[in-house]
């Protein structure tokens, strides 16, 4: 695997794009990007990866040179804002899509919990390519527990459904006992995301990253779907054992046709191989 040297640090570069990707990747050898704007967050999920609340000054000229020392080196094809919540800093997140697509052609991603979907989220609108809402349960309730929420504090079906950038959104389920831990469920919850016009939805493993995360888990290779589901491709990550994704078509009872994907997340270190974690303002790795 071909590897180039970025502030120090020697990263292995792709040669091909994830299936899961809507935009096709760059042409030759490329890296995808993590930021991750902030460590704030407004909620304590039980099974989130990055639980510390301090906060992170994000300096937009470090993020600017960073990413033009990346281009000197390869192509980006994909850059995703995370957190934290990368939504509580809106003009720092703006300013970050605004450059990205200013210097290079990339996907642009931005995962959130959709709270300030209809406020701070429409100030980036326009350079998102991508909103990775996450979204556990297709009950309101269950998933704001789950989010260790109130009911009233947490995106509603309503926004959802009216949300100008519909057509950029789609979901992020993580699989959890108790909640999303079933074919039944799945199809409960496609047949939901398909009624306020959701084209697009992931399943996510539960990462191993506390007591919680493994005893909650559910094992997606479990799973055996029935005549109503194609499973159209199956992908491995480049580097072994860090992540793995089964893609497939649900045909719906009004006959619309909504795609997911399930991700194996093998490993927490899943940055590992071509994927750069910019984090507290630099290069960040953990394995």
């Amino acid at each position: 695997m071909k590897t180039v040297t970025i502030q120090g640090i020697e990263i292995p570069l792709r040669e091909m794009s994830c299936v899961c990707d809507s935009k096709t990747s760059p042409r030759g050898d490329f890296v995808n990007i993590s930021v991750n704007l902030t460590n704030q967050c407004q909620y304590e999920c039980a099974f989130c990866c990055n639980p510390v609340r301090t906060g992170t000054d994000f300096d937009f000229r470090l993020f600017a040179r960073f990413i033009i020392d990346v281009l000197n080196q390869t192509n980006i094809g994909k850059v995703t804002f995370t957190g934290g919540e990368p939504s509580l800093f809106p003009k720092e997140l703006a300013f970050a899509l605004q450059f990205v697509k200013a210097v290079c052609d990339a996907q642009t991603v931005v995962c959130t919990n959709g709270l300030f979907l209809q406020q701070h989220m429409l100030d980036s609108l326009e350079y998102v390519d991508n909103i990775s809402l996450s979204r556990h349960h297709y009950k309101q309730s269950t998933h704001a527990k789950m989010m260790t929420s109130m009911v009233s504090t947490v995106v509603s079906d309503e926004k959802i459904k009216g949300y100008p950038g519909k057509s950029k959104i789609n979901f992020s389920c993580n699989l959890i006992e108790g909640g999303i831990d079933s074919e039944e469920k799945i199809y409960e919850y496609l047949e939901w995301a398909n009624s306020l016009g959701i084209q697009e939805v992931a399943f996510v493993g539960l990462m191993p990253v506390n007591e919680w995360c493994k005893s909650h888990f559910i094992d997606p290779k479990n799973f055996i779907f029935n005549k109503k589901v194609l499973h159209y491709t199956h992908w491995d990550f480049p580097v072994k054992n860090v992540c793995e994704c089964d893609n497939y078509a649900y045909v719906c009872k009004n006959g619309n046709v909504i795609r997911f994907y399930i991700r194996h997340c093998l490993n927490p270190c899943y940055e590992r191989g071509s994927f750069i974690v910019f984090k507290d303002n630099k290069i960040q790795t953990r394995y």
